[in-house]
Formats: structure tokens, C-alpha cells, sequence
């Protein structure tokens, strides 16, 4: 957890230093980390943050957006020929991966949780 919440604001930090991006280029990242790590918070301690439509809406957007950023490096690599950028962009799918299992198991898997 403390790993997401240090590449998200790494990338932040990048951000504005190098003053490149708007607000939601600079502040994303940071607030997908912090959303991923909330989720998997309420998981561990199985508290019932929010409602279970929310996470349930968190995990499919997060699956939806790992998939196209999946595709998008796959057209890198192949037909741009870029493998810098399509090897990051892997990576950064593989390291969330964990987290979306988390917050999958926390709206669907845990039913009693959400009952009370």
C-alpha cells in the first residue's frame, strides 16, 4: 500500500517540478492511490467505507482503464515500436493488479459486510 501511495505522489512531485500537465495530469495519480488504498483498507479490517455500489464502480472503471492501457501498450511496442514507454505502462497494470483484486473481493466477495 504505502508503494502505491509513493508512486502516486512521485509522480506528482515529477509533475510539478518539471511544471508539465494541468490539474489532472498532476493530481491523478496521487488520488487513484489514495482511492486503491482506501479499498483495500476497508477490505483488511472489514469496515464498510462508502456504499458497495461505489467500489463495485471503482473496481470496473480501474479493470476498464488496466484493459485499454493493456491494448495501448501493446500498440506501442508493436506498431510504434516504442518499448520504453510500453514496458512502463505494463509494469504500472501488473503493480495495480493486487490492489483491483482487493477492492473485487471487498464489493463482491464480501456480501455480510455490506449487509449491516
Amino acid at each position: 500500500m504505502l508503494v502505491l501511495i509513493l508512486a502516486g505522489t512521485g509522480r506528482l512531485v515529477q509533475k510539478v517540478t518539471s511544471d508539465t500537465g494541468g490539474i489532472a495530469s498532476r493530481y491523478a495519480p496521487l488520488l487513484v492511490a489514495l482511492l486503491l488504498v482506501v479499498g483495500i483498507f476497508g477490505y483488511l479490517y472489514q469496515k464498510p467505507l462508502v456504499r458497495v455500489w461505489f467500489w463495485q464502480v471503482v473496481f470496473w472503471v480501474s479493470a476498464a482503464a488496466s484493459t485499454c492501457a493493456v491494448v495501448f501498450s501493446f500498440y506501442l511496442a508493436v506498431f510504434a515500436t516504442v518499448l520504453n514507454p510500453a514496458i512502463a505502462l505494463m509494469l504500472v497494470v501488473l503493480f495495480i493488479i493486487p490492489a483491483q483484486t482487493q477492492i473485487w473481493q471487498y464489493s463482491y466477495r464480501s456480501k455480510s459486510l455490506w449487509l449491516a
